[in-house]
C-alpha cells in the first residue's frame, strides 16, 4: 500500500522528465538518477532486471562499479519518492505508479482505443495536448534514448490517427499546412504523405496531390533506396482515376447553439484551478466534472474560463446553459436542447431528440447552477452515455451524485499573510488582494495598495474569507470609503451576523453576512426594492421593476452602484443567483412576498395579452423575441399561479404566450404548462378554459398528435359555441380543419375551412380569413381543381397584403407557385417559391422553409437540374428536422419529394444522388442562399 503522502505524486514524461508532489516540482538529482527513473517509468509496475538497467545506463561495456552505482541511484530515488514506491525484487527493481499519476498512461490508453477504432478526434486531441515537448531532450545515455524514442513514435501515431479522424469529417482544407510541416520533420512517414495527398485532392488540388507523391518517391529512392509502399502507390492510382471514394465526406453542420457568454469583468486569479480543471476535462475517463462550492465562490466564472480555453478542442465548440431561472427539473433537458440549438421533433421526447442530435457530436456543455434542479441529473447521465463525444462541466453547490461524476471543489481564494504586509510586491500578487484591487479600481480608478492601507486590505480579505463575491461586494463600497473605514464597518456587521445563524455552514454565513452588510449600508427604499427584485427570474427591464416594485430608476441605480444588481444585455438588469436567493429570503421575512409575486404574475400576464395578437400577425418576429426575452419571468409567473391556486391566471397566461412555444420549438414544455393549467383543481370559467384548449390543440397538432389535437379543439369549439364567442371560434375550427387535412379527409376539412372563413370575415379576423382561404385553396388543389385553387390563393394573397401578415402571404405565394408549376411556367413557379422562401427565412420558420425547398426541388427537376434538386431535398430534410414538427411532409409536398427522389436516383445514379442529398442536408444555409440568389433584386 502506498502512503497517503505518496499518493500526491505525479510523473510527467511527455516532455522533459518531471515529478511533482502536491503540485511542487521535485529535484530529481543527477543524470544517472534521472535516466534510471525514466527507464523505470517506461516499465512501471513491472520488475526490470538489474542487467537490463545496467545495459541501458552504461552500454555493452559497463564499468566494474556499475552494480554499486546502480544501487546508489536506487537509494537516491527511494529517498526522493518513498521506499514503498521503489521495490527490490530478486535480481531487479519495480517502480509503483498508480493509475492517473503518469501522463503517459493517458497517451497509451488513447493509442489502445485508436488501434481498436474507438477513439474520437476529441479524445485524441486531448491526449496529444498533454505533450510538452520531446521526451529525450535530457542528457540520457544511448540505451535510454533508444527506449524513449518509442514515445515520439507513439505521438506521431496519435497525430496520424487524429488527422485521419479530421479527414473523415471533411476538415481536409485545414490539414494541408499542418501535414506539410509534419513531413519536414518526418519525411519518411508514408502514412502522413498519403494523408497529405488525400487532403490536397479533396481541396481540389489534384495536380499538387500527384506532385506530393512524386516528391515522396524521390525522397525514398534517393535517401533509402526503396520504392514507396503498395498503399501509397495504390493511392496515386486512385487519384489518377479520380475514385469516388476519395471525394470529401459531407461535413456535419455545426451546432447552432448559444456558445459561451462573455463575463462583464475579467477573471482575476484561479491560475492553478484553471490548469487542474482543464487537465481533468482532457482525460478520456472524465466525462462529467462538477465544480462544487458555496454560493459566491466563483464557480461560474471558473467554469466559463475553462470552457473558453477548451472550446477549440471540440468540433462543435462549448455551450452554456443557465439553470438558475428554471422553475422545475423537467425543464433542464429542454433548456439544454435550446442551448445547443437542437429543436424538438414531433413524436419524440426532448431527451430522445437531444440524444439523436448529439450521438456523433463533439461538444462541451457548461451547466450552471445545477443544485436546485438536481433531480434532472439522471437525464444528463443518460445523455452522456448515449453521446460519447459530449462532455459536461457542471457547477453546483453539491455533487450531482452520478456514477460518471468527478468533483472538483472551488475553494475561497488564498488569503494574504497578515504578518507580511510590508512586502507590497508579493502582496499585490495574492489573488484575493488582486481581485479586491481590480474591483475597487472599477469604482475608484486611482486606488492602489500602499504601505499605509495594506494591513486594512489584508484584513478585509480575511474578514470575508476570500470569497470572490464577498470581495466584489465589499470593493463596490470603495467609491465612498477608505479601506480602513470599509474594514471598520465590515467587521462589525460580519461579527453580528455570523453569530446569528449557527445552523448555516461557516462559509455560507460569511457570504450571507457580506450581502447583508451591503444591504444594511443602503437606504430603506433600496432595501425594499432589493427584496422585491428577487421575484424576477433570469433578468428584467427597468420598466418592469418600476411597475412591479413601485420605485423609480434612481433607486435602481443605487443598487447597481452597490453591486447588488448587475447590468445585463440590452439595458436590462439581473441579480447574481446567490444575491437573488438572499433577497428572496429578505422578501419572505416580510409580509409582502405574496403581493409582490402576484403583481409580478399579473404584470407579465398583461404584457403577454398585449403582445398576443401580434405574435401571429404583422411584426410577429419582433413580438416573439420580446416574449422569449422574458420567458423565464413567464415561467416564474406560471409557477406562482400554480402554487397559489390561481387557475384563471394560469390558463390566461399559458394561452397568451402559446404562440412562442408553437413557433420557436418549445413544444413539449408549452404543452406541459397548458395541460397543467387545464388539469388544475379549481374553477375554470369557459371563457378562459376554451382558449387554453385551442392553444393545447395547436401544439398537439404541431407535434403530430392528431388524436389529442382533435379532442382539445372539439371541447374548445363546443365551449365557444355555448359562449356565443364567434371571434374565438375561428381557432378550434382551424385546428379541426388541419387535423382532417392531415388525415387526407378533405370532405370533412372543407366545411370546417368554409365556416372558419365566414366567421373570420364577420368578426374582421384577417389572419383567420387568410388561413381559411389558404386551406380552401389547398383542398381544391388536392382535388385537382387548379383554377379554383388559383382564385382562392389570389384572394388569400390580397387579404394578407392588406393585413400585413407575412406568414399567410408566404402561404399564398407558395400556393401560386404550385399553380405555375402545374401549368409549366417554371420561371414564374421558381420565383413564387423563392419569394415564399425569403419570407419564411425572415420569420425563422424551419418547417415552412423545408416544404418550400421541396417545392423548389420540383422546379429544379422540371428544369433538368437534378443535382440541385437533390441538394434542395437534403436541405429540406435538415430544416424539417430542426423545426420540431413531424418528419413526414404531406400532400403535394410529399408527391414532389417522391417524384424528385425517384428521378434523381434513376438519372444521377444512387451514389451521386446520395452525395448531393447529403451535401444539402449538411449545408442547408448555403442551399437557401443559392436559391435566393436566383431572385431578382427588389
Amino acid at each position: 500500500m502506498v502512503a497517503d503522502v505518496d499518493e500526491q505524486l505525479t510523473f510527467k514524461m511527455l516532455g522533459p522528465l518531471e515529478v511533482r508532489r502536491a503540485g511542487k516540482a521535485l529535484a530529481l538529482g543527477g543524470a544517472r538518477q534521472r535516466s534510471l527513473l525514466a527507464l523505470l517509468l517506461l516499465h512501471r509496475n513491472e520488475v526490470v532486471p538489474r542487467e537490463r538497467l545496467i545495459d541501458a545506463l552504461w552500454g555493452e561495456r559497463p564499468p566494474a562499479t556499475a552494480v554499486n552505482a546502480l544501487q546508489v541511484a536506487v537509494h537516491g530515488l527511494r529517498k526522493l519518492l518513498g521506499r514503498d514506491r521503489l521495490l527490490s525484487h530478486h535480481g531487479g527493481y519495480e517502480l509503483v505508479v498508480e493509475l492517473g499519476e503518469l501522463d503517459l498512461d493517458e497517451l497509451e490508453r488513447a493509442a489502445d482505443r485508436a488501434r481498436s477504432g474507438a477513439a474520437s478526434a476529441t479524445e485524441l486531441r486531448q491526449a496529444l495536448s498533454l505533450w510538452r515537448g520531446a521526451a529525450a531532450t535530457d542528457a540520457y545515455p544511448d540505451g535510454v534514448h533508444g527506449e524513449l524514442a518509442r514515445l515520439d513514435e507513439l505521438r506521431v501515431f496519435l497525430l496520424e490517427e487524429r488527422i485521419e479522424a479530421d479527414l473523415a469529417v471533411g476538415r481536409h482544407a485545414a490539414l494541408v499546412e499542418e501535414l506539410e510541416t509534419l513531413l519536414v520533420e518526418h519525411p519518411y512517414r508514408e502514412r502522413l504523405r498519403g494523408q497529405l495527398m488525400v487532403a490536397l485532392y479533396r481541396a481540389g488540388r489534384q495536380a499538387e496531390a500527384l506532385e506530393s507523391y512524386a516528391r515522396a518517391r524521390r525522397t525514398l529512392v534517393d535517401d533509402l533506396g526503396i520504392e514507396p509502399g503498395p498503399e501509397l502507390r495504390e493511392l496515386e492510382a486512385r487519384v489518377l482515376r479520380q475514385d469516388l471514394d476519395l471525394d470529401p465526406p459531407v461535413a456535419v453542420p455545426a451546432l447552432k447553439g448559444v456558445g459561451l457568454p462573455v463575463p462583464p469583468t475579467p477573471l482575476v486569479g484561479r491560475r492553478l484551478e484553471l490548469g487542474a480543471i482543464a487537465g481533468l476535462m482532457r482525460l478520456a475517463e472524465v466525462r462529467l466534472l462538477t465544480l462544487t462550492g458555496v454560493g459566491g465562490s466563483g464557480k461560474t466564472r471558473v467554469a466559463l474560463a475553462v470552457a473558453d480555453e477548451l472550446a477549440g478542442e471540440y468540433a462543435d465548440g462549448a455551450h452554456f446553459v443557465d439553470l438558475a431561472p428554471l422553475a422545475r427539473p423537467e425543464l433542464v433537458i429542454g433548456a439544454t436542447a435550446r442551448a445547443l440549438g437542437v429543436s424538438e421533433i414531433g413524436g419524440q421526447t426532448v431527451l430522445d431528440t437531444l440524444i439523436e442530435a448529439l450521438r456523433d457530436r463533439e461538444a462541451l456543455l457548461v451547466t450552471d447552477n445545477f443544485e436546485h434542479v438536481s433531480a434532472a441529473a439522471p437525464a444528463v447521465a443518460e445523455l452522456l452515455a448515449a453521446a460519447p463525444g459530449l462532455n459536461v462541466l457542471a457547477t453546483s453547490r453539491a455533487p450531482l451524485r452520478l456514477a460518471a461524476e468527478r468533483e472538483y471543489p472551488i475553494l475561497p481564494l488564498e488569503l494574504p499573510s497578515q504578518a507580511r504586509t510590508s512586502d507590497l510586491a508579493a502582496l499585490v500578487q495574492n489573488e484575493a488582494v488582486a481581485l479586491f484591487t481590480a474591483r475597487a479600481q472599477a469604482v475608484r480608478p486611482g486606488f492602489e495598495v500602499t504601505s499605509e492601507n495594506a494591513a486594512a486590505v489584508v484584513a478585509i480579505c480575511a474578514a470575508v474569507d476570500g470569497l470572490p463575491l464577498a470581495l466584489e461586494l465589499a470593493a463596490a463600497r470603495m467609491k465612498l470609503l477608505s479601506p480602513e473605514g470599509l474594514l471598520e464597518r465590515l467587521r462589525g456587521r460580519l461579527d453580528t451576523l455570523t453569530a446569528r445563524a449557527r445552523d448555516v455552514p461557516e462559509r455560507q454565513r460569511t457570504i450571507r453576512a457580506t450581502i447583508d452588510w451591503s444591504y444594511d449600508l443602503i437606504g430603506s427604499e433600496e432595501r425594499g426594492l432589493f427584496a422585491q427584485l428577487s421575484v424576477f427570474a433570469g433578468g428584467f427591464s427597468i420598466e418592469a421593476a418600476e411597475a412591479i416594485c413601485a420605485v423609480d430608476g434612481r433607486t435602481l441605480e443605487l443598487l447597481v452602484d452597490s453591486s447588488l444588481v448587475q447590468p445585463a444585455e440590452d439595458g436590462r438588469l439581473r441579480m447574481l443567483e446567490t444575491v437573488r436567493q438572499r433577497a428572496a429570503e429578505r422578501l419572505a421575512e416580510g409580509e409582502e412576498a405574496n403581493a409582490v409575486g402576484r403583481r409580478h404574475a399579473e404584470f407579465f400576464l398583461e404584457l403577454a395579452e398585449v403582445l398576443r395578437p401580434s405574435l401571429r400577425g404583422a411584426g410577429a418576429e419582433t413580438s416573439l423575441a420580446l416574449v422569449e426575452r422574458d420567458h423565464d419571468n413567464f415561467r416564474a409567473a406560471l409557477v406562482f399561479a400554480r402554487e397559489n391556486g390561481l387557475v384563471e391566471l394560469q390558463l390566461r397566461l399559458a394561452r397568451a404566450i402559446h404562440r412562442l412555444w408553437y413557433t420557436r420549438g418549445y413544444l413539449t414544455e408549452g404543452r406541459g404548462w397548458l395541460e397543467e393549467a387545464l388539469n388544475a383543481d379549481g374553477p375554470q370559467p369557459p371563457r378562459f378554459r376554451a382558449p387554453a384548449l385551442t392553444a393545447a390543440a395547436a401544439i398537439a397538432w404541431r407535434q403530430g398528435d392528431l388524436e389529442a389535437a382533435e379532442v382539445y379543439a372539439a371541447e374548445g369549439l363546443e365551449m365557444f359555441r355555448d359562449l356565443g364567442d364567434e371571434q374565438e371560434l375561428v381557432g378550434p375550427l382551424s385546428i379541426l380543419g388541419v387535423v382532417a387535412m392531415s388525415r387526407d379527409d378533405y370532405e370533412r376539412a372543407l366545411p370546417l375551412a368554409e365556416e372558419m372563413g365566414l366567421l373570420a370575415r364577420r368578426v374582421g379576423d384577417a389572419y383567420g380569413l387568410g388561413m381559411s382561404l389558404n386551406n380552401q385553396a389547398y383542398i381544391a388543389w388536392m382535388a385537382a381543381d387548379v383554377d379554383r385553387a388559383e382564385t382562392l390563393w389570389e384572394e388569400c394573397l390580397s387579404v394578407a397584403r392588406e393585413a400585413g401578415t407575412s406568414e399567410v402571404r408566404a402561404l399564398a405565394v407558395s400556393g401560386l407557385g404550385d399553380v405555375a408549376l402545374a401549368r409549366g411556367a417554371l420561371e414564374r413557379a421558381g420565383q413564387r417559391f423563392r419569394d415564399a422562401l425569403a419570407i419564411y427565412q425572415e420569420l425563422a420558420a424551419p418547417e415552412l422553409l423545408a416544404d418550400t425547398c421541396i417545392c423548389l426541388s420540383a422546379v429544379a427537376k422540371a428544369e433538368g437540374e437534378l443535382e440541385r434538386a437533390a441538394r434542395l431535398l437534403g436541405a429540406a430534410a435538415s430544416l424539417r428536422h430542426a423545426s420540431g414538427a413531424a418528419e413526414q411532409p404531406e400532400g403535394s409536398v410529399l408527391t414532389y419529394r417522391d417524384e424528385v427522389t425517384a428521378a434523381g436516383r434513376a438519372e444521377l445514379g444512387e451514389e451521386a444522388f446520395a452525395s448531393a442529398f447529403a451535401h444539402g442536408r449538411a449545408n442547408p444555409d448555403d442551399v437557401l442562399d443559392e436559391e435566393l440568389a436566383h431572385a431578382p433584386a427588389g
